[in-house]
């Protein structure tokens, strides 16, 4: 696994309480059996924190798994 979506793992792993490896593994963050809506916007949040990154709303749609997550931030990062 590349080293964004590890960190991008981590982060998800620390607010919904779930290993790293099953957020890892998820096609979708809803396939975790702790995602709820809540759940999505404490994620956004750890994400911008942990990246010094800040999503639109029409990207907060997108932040759907590790990899849609990846592919935002190297566009916000370019």
């Amino acid at each position: 696994m590349a080293p964004t979506n590890e960190r991008i793992a981590k982060v998800v792993s620390e607010i919904i309480e779930v290993p790293a490896q099953e957020v890892a593994a998820a096609a979708q963050f809803t396939d975790l059996s702790r995602w709820d809506s809540l759940a999505h916007l404490n994620v956004v949040l750890g994400i911008e924190q942990e990246f010094g990154v800040q999503f639109d709303i029409e990207e907060l749609t997108q932040i759907t798994g590790v990899d849609a997550v990846a592919a935002l931030l190297a566009r916000k990062l370019q």
